[in-house]
């Protein structure tokens, strides 16, 4: 009745909601005052004024501002007076039982007043901005915001035009039954149920029947990709594009089985690089094959895991009275952490005498890889440094899980089994029962949960919004679930506010120790669950509020486990290193304040962009924290220290050098595309980033590759080691090149799907250019530049260039062919150089950037010539051009 985006009722041309009331008062005469009345309660119920509605003003007699400021333009039409008007209209609608507690439309129940009345022969549309009335209006436009007067009287047969809405009225009645299904619907009946519905399937009447237990649409997630069984499906419809090929093909062959001889497949695409590249070249994903899946034998780390498991499992049944299993045991029985030294002892004794850990190394070594020394080494580590591992493990600061299992998995010493362990529950309510679900809205892992989940973010389910407002979390003690510290240990993160190097629990003076600059201080936790507000409201399609976190930062607390000098960089290994991500508010950072019931709220009233009206202003102070994910896992670090330019690295000030960020970044993603190819694996499988520090007083950064799976898959550690870095940045890098360089990737002026883009890195598709990339690979295995890489875009150059000023020419210059633009009427000259030499100080310039501005001031004699690269031409021509005209660029 009310729909948002001009749906309502009216702008489709279905019904208007009349108002017969009297003019008296109102010095309106009756056909005008009914008008005026049937726009204002159309004004109040699309603001959401009308009893239910959580956004229903509940401060009495105070008129709307949208009523207010309507009701001002008709008495200035009319030449009344608008504190009568006003006053008329709030007495007319209540005296007409339209509106109850000052201005809140009443619309439930028998007592209400809302008549409608069919579409006139004639519309009303607004000059301005098209808004639709199915009556005079009083000659006022009635879209809130709009100041016009001026309305439009239309034949309503012709100015139907294509409305869908007022289409579908005129069709036949017929049903269409929604419900969600994912892993998010709870209890697991509940999913059971819907299953059944949807293909059809009922209890014997009178417990259900096929008019309303029968659906005909699910709203699904990627968990119909796994091959449960829905039964017929005749139409796929995906909201977004999807992130591979592999996942379209298993979402659209959930349609046109079970004997169906077609189906339908409708993909939304959205604003992004990633939908747009494929709804530009949806070949690609309907026909690329799809990668292979492998299995990597030779990784010693996974067999030394999988040992572990066994050699702790039965240490742990040899000891008398060892611990029982429960729920939570999920990769061994070993009790709680603070039950450890209780079992040490006699754990460390059978590991370090029993004869038949050496006969369980080697059986579970058979068919791989090892060679005879590993296995040796592996009974060594296991008999002498297990228990010592343990230890250490459980010393860790960042350790917040009380299960010692579950501990050694995280912490890398066991496998980790089955989904996600770190999942965490967001929470709609006090758990006041036996069953946990009953109060489950959702669930995610810890790296997802805490932007999903943060506070003031909102979760849909089920035709209800909840919005997060904090933390919670429960055990079960007996029978029953009692609340516990939801939050955790606090860490300590020092992050630079200029270079963005980060430390976690470790001291740190005041001034960054790479570059000089300040630094911030907060805690941070890693969450164990999540809380809402408590108070669901009505899903509206509307937007809802953004949440973000960091980019993934590398973190050791420890020296680099190897350290290879390779061609012109060094690379260092650190295993069982720390991967973090947080979400610090956008720098405003939670304040939180732990309530009674045992929960924790963020009290920002900024965060809650629709208020939370009961929202707690007591309690115990926490203060300001961030919440993120601490991960352990393998990581190699790329430092650029001998390459052929000025410095021997890479600057990231803008000032020396504009495209220094993106090359960095083009690089680590190179470097993980190198990975991909070399070790054969999914790009997804690593996670690349920056470490931003400081060399010889100039910012810059290393690139982290680090493996994204907890605990590592022993990547990193492949990838590490001389021969396969030397072989990356060799023969990979050959490859690579053929393929970006090859006529079919022609079409690819920075970055696609191709090269250096996926659907985990669409925050940098705008940064992402793989010249710069393969640029950067030549550097790191200490070649010199390729100039023609971008100097044979001459042509490039000159569309651009005359997209803006025809009379624009480029011509090349001196002995390296720099392009150079031409503007002759103003004897403008722009040259573009190449995005990686080096501007500023006289002792940081390139030596062939000083050559081509030298040759063409030789050749250009009487033009004021300046100078761009290709970098910032391709992106800011305009900018570029209208500089050097205008004299605002330094000329050379």
């Amino acid at each position: 009745m009310f729909d948002a985006g001009r749906r309502d009722v009216e702008s489709t041309g279905l019904a208007w909601i009349r108002a017969e009331v009297s003019g008296t008062g109102s010095g309106l005469d009756d056909d005008l005052a009914s008008e005026v009345a049937a726009s204002c309660v159309r004004l109040l119920g699309l603001d959401l004024n009308y009893e239910g509605s959580f956004a229903a003003r509940a401060d009495g007699i105070k008129t709307p501002t949208a009523v207010r400021d309507y009701l001002k333009r008709v008495s200035a039409l009319h030449h009344v007076d608008s504190e009568t008007l006003e006053a008329w209209v709030y007495g007319a609608l209540r005296s007409q039982g339209l509106t109850h507690d000052g201005w809140i439309l009443k619309i439930h129940g028998a007592t209400n007043h809302i008549r409608f009345a069919p579409p006139n022969a004639h519309v009303w549309i607004c000059d301005r901005c098209g808004f639709v009335h199915l009556h005079g209006s009083a000659g006022v436009c009635a879209n809130k915001g709009c100041q016009s007067s001026a309305l439009s009287r239309r034949d309503g047969a012709a100015d139907s035009g294509g409305d869908y809405y007022r289409w579908l009225a005129s069709q036949e009645l017929r049903r269409i039954a929604v419900a969600e299904l994912t892993a998010q619907t709870k209890p697991a009946s509940e999913q059971r149920k819907r299953q059944r519905w949807f293909k059809g399937i009922q209890l014997p009447a009178p417990k259900e029947n096929s008019r309303t237990c029968q659906l005909d649409v699910l709203s699904v997630t990627t968990t119909m990709e796994v091959g449960v069984d829905i039964g017929a499906l005749n139409a796929t419809l995906m909201a977004n594009m999807p992130p591979q090929r592999f996942n379209y093909q298993q979402r659209v062959g959930r349609a046109g089985r079970a004997g169906q001889a077609f189906s339908f497949a409708i993909t939304s695409c959205r604003d992004s690089a990633h939908d747009e590249y494929y709804y530009n070249n949806a070949y690609r994903m309907t026909g690329d094959l799809p990668p292979q899946p492998f299995l990597d034998l030779g990784r010693t780390r996974i067999v030394q895991r999988v040992a572990a498991s066994e050699l702790l499992k039965r240490a742990f049944s040899s000891v008398g009275g060892g611990p029982e299993w429960t729920p939570n045991s999920l990769h061994g029985s070993f009790g709680k952490v603070d039950s450890w030294l209780d079992y040490r002892p006699g754990v460390a004794e059978w590991l370090t005498t029993h004869p038949s850990v050496g006969e369980i190394v080697r059986q579970l070594s058979r068919y791989t890889k090892l060679t005879e020394a590993q296995v040796l080494e592996l009974e060594r580590w296991a008999r002498s440094e297990l228990v010592l591992e343990v230890d250490r493990i459980i010393a860790l600061p960042e350790r917040s899980d009380e299960e010692l299992s579950l501990v050694l998995a995280l912490g890398g010493l066991l496998p980790l089994f089955g989904f996600p362990t770190r999942v965490r529950n967001l929470y709609d309510g006090e758990v006041m029962g036996r069953v946990l679900d009953d109060n489950v809205v959702a669930d995610r892992p810890l790296a997802m949960a805490v932007t999903n989940y943060a506070p003031g973010a909102e979760v849909v389910r089920d035709g209800l919004v909840h919005t997060a407002a904090g933390f919670a979390h429960y055990e079960k003690a007996g029978k029953a679930w009692v609340p516990v510290d939801p939050l955790g240990a606090a860490h300590e993160v020092v992050s630079c506010t200029e270079c963005a190097t980060t430390f976690i629990d470790r001291k740190v003076n005041d001034v960054c120790e790479n570059c000089g600059s300040g630094v911030v201080r907060f805690s941070m936790f890693e969450p164990r669950g999540f809380r809402t507000t408590y108070k669901p409201r009505p899903y509206r399609i509307d937007s809802s509020r953004a949440q973000s976190k960091s980019l993934p930062t590398f973190v050791s607390a420890q020296r680099e486990t190897a350290l290879e000098e390779v061609l012109g960089v060094d690379v260092r290994l650190y295993e069982q290193g720390k991967l973090l991500q947080y979400n610090d508010n956008r720098g405003r950072l939670f304040d939180l304040k732990r309530q009674g019931d045992g929960s924790v709220v963020a009290v920002d009233k900024l965060i809650y962009t629709r208020g939370w009206k009961d929202m707690p202003t007591s309690g115990i102070d926490i203060g300001k924290s961030a919440i993120g994910e601490i991960r352990t896992t393998d990581a190699v670090t790329v430092a650029l220290t001998r390459l052929k330019t000025p410095s021997g690295g890479i600057p990231t000030s803008g000032g020396v050098l504009p495209a220094g960020m993106s090359a960095l970044w083009s690089l680590a993603e190179v470097m993980r595309a190198g990975v991909k190819a070399q070790l054969d694996i999914d790009p997804q499988e690593m996670q690349a980033g920056l470490q931003h520090l400081t060399t010889s007083g100039e910012p810059t950064a290393r690139v982290f590759l680090a493996d994204s799976l907890d605990n590592g898959a022993g990547y990193a550690v492949e990838i590490a080691k001389e021969e396969n870095f030397k072989d990356l940045l060799r023969s990979t890098r050959e490859t690579l090149r053929l393929m970006y360089e090859d006529d079919s990737h022609a079409g690819c002026s920075t970055s696609c799907p191709d090269c250096l883009r996926s659907w985990d890195n669409q925050r940098l598709h705008g940064v992402l250019d793989w010249r710069l990339a393969l640029d950067m690979l030549d550097l790191c295995a200490g070649d010199e530049l390729r100039l023609a890489r971008w100097f044979d875009r001459r042509q490039e150059v000159q569309s651009a260039a005359q997209s803006i000023d025809p009379a624009c020419d480029v011509v090349p210059v001196g002995s390296l062919n720099v392009p150079i633009v031409l503007i002759p009427d103003e004897k403008v000259g722009v040259l573009v150089g190449h995005p990686l030499w080096f501007r500023g100080a006289a002792d940081v310039k390139d030596p062939r950037r000083e050559t081509a501005i030298a040759e063409a001031k030789m050749e250009l004699p009487g033009y004021r010539l300046s100078i761009s690269d290709h970098f910032e031409f391709d992106r800011r021509a305009l900018p570029v051009l209208v500089s050097a005209i205008e004299r605002e660029a330094a000329a050379l």
